[in-house]
């Protein structure tokens, strides 16, 4: 009887692996984040970062001119507070970083608990911002927050320059940075990966989403 050949476990994993195309669900990943921020507990969020996602270069800056010159061929995003927003130049930011996302941590009540446009009506600095996030000192620090802004953030790339399909899992729909900011580190935690996850904070953009309908924006007098 002739000796058989060993097997090549490698090579029967190799070939077991895989066998359909695998749903690569963010093509595009966050690889920095620039945080700005007087605020110190904002600026201690970089802790958790390295320790929640340590495949992110995290970048700590005090220069607003810096930040606005800041280039980087790979997907950031830029954390920012209330002050830093206004003192950046967020149109040279996302000209000269072409896969980028502005979050701002808002420490704002009146922010935090209105209509978006009335937030932006009376602190035009929130119009900058591609996504609203509440912060406090109490149950919103923004260690808790950060990780759940940044994987929004990735996932707000994506499904706006990437996905060539529709594949939103989660729409929440919520005109409060706060109850938002409450959620999604929840639901993170919760599915163990990045998903799609699409936030509207108003009736019109709902609408436009679901259903393509355009309407004019209702403006609190």
């Amino acid at each position: 009887m002739k000796n058989k050949k060993p097997h090549n476990l490698l090579n029967i994993r190799k070939k077991r692996e895989f066998s359909f195309d695998p749903r690569i669900v963010n093509p595009v990943k966050i690889e920095k984040t620039v945080i700005f921020s007087a605020d110190e507990q904002i600026r201690n969020s970089t802790t958790v970062l390295r320790e929640k996602m340590p495949w992110i270069d995290v970048l700590l800056y005090s220069n607003p001119l810096k930040v606005s010159s800041y280039i980087s061929d790979e997907a950031t995003a830029f954390l920012l507070d209330d002050t830093a927003i206004s003192l950046v130049d967020t149109e040279k930011i996302r000209k000269n970083n072409k896969d980028s996302v502005i979050i701002l941590l808002t420490s704002n009540e009146y922010i935090q608990r209105s209509h978006p446009s009335a937030a932006e009506e009376a602190f035009p600095f929130t119009s900058k911002a591609d996504f609203v996030f509440a912060v406090n000192r109490k149950e919103l620090t923004p260690d808790k927050i950060v990780s759940a802004a940044i994987r929004a953030g990735e996932d707000f790339i994506n499904i706006h320059k990437y996905s060539k399909v529709r594949r939103y899992i989660f729409l929440i729909i919520d005109d409060e940075p706060r109850w938002f900011s409450q959620f999604l580190p929840v639901l993170y935690n919760i599915i163990g990966q990045r998903a799609d996850v699409r936030i509207t904070r108003t009736y019109e953009e709902t609408l436009e989403f679901l259903f393509g309908v355009k309407q004019k924006k209702y403006t609190y007098p």
